[in-house]
């Protein structure tokens, strides 16, 4: 008689699998029982989950300014809003490249941008004048040049300070980018929750 041994055992996950899947856990992510529909492989799925979670970046800069996010979660500006200079009612004024508000046009060192400090900033993203900040907990502020509708306000307005995004609320974001004139923001999910445009795409 044919006798049928044990089912074979499937391999361990590799090493990389297996690390991303513990920073997965620390970062709360609940991990499906099954493999996703489309995913090719754990390791894919969990390295775009790596990708989601690790936001944009520490660091980005515009055009005539830098931003920094220090590893307690303070977002720092530097450069010159000198450059972003609009004429109203035929006076100066800065656009807000810096998220000072206005009152520093020209910030030469890394400063602190009071309006987010003790918001815990995760990631920030720049696009030519503005900027995006994420913080831990899923918000996501812009500030700077509006042209175009890139700060998501609902006008193109300049920003000074950095302002929360009404319409991004109810979204707990995961990421953000941002181009010469646009910004994206990717919510927890994986979808593209939020897309601020201009004609400049």
């Amino acid at each position: 008689a044919f006798h049928r041994g044990p089912p074979p055992q499937q391999p361990p996950p590799p090493a990389v699998e297996l690390a991303l899947r513990l920073r997965a856990e620390e970062r709360g992510e609940a991990l499906p029982a099954h493999l996703p529909p489309g995913e090719r492989s754990w390791l894919q799925h969990l390295l775009a989950l790596e990708a989601l979670g690790d936001g944009s970046g520490a660091l980005d800069g515009g055009a005539f300014f830098s931003c920094f996010v220090s590893p307690e979660g303070e977002l720092l500006t530097c450069g010159d809003d000198h450059a972003g200079l609009l004429e109203v009612d035929g006076a100066e004024r800065p656009s807000g490249l810096l998220g000072q508000g206005g009152g520093e046009p020209q910030v030469w060192v890394p400063t602190p941008v009071k309006p987010l400090q003790g918001a815990c900033v995760h990631a920030v993203a720049c696009g030519e004048q503005h900027t995006l900040a994420l913080t831990a907990a899923g918000a996501v502020y812009s500030f700077g040049g509006g042209g175009r509708g890139a700060l998501g306000h609902g006008g193109t307005s300049d920003v000074l300070s950095p302002r929360r995004i009404d319409g991004l609320a109810s979204v707990r974001a995961a990421s953000v980018a941002a181009g010469a004139y646009h910004s994206l923001v990717v919510s927890r999910d994986g979808a593209r929750s939020g897309e601020m445009r201009g004609d400049a795409g």
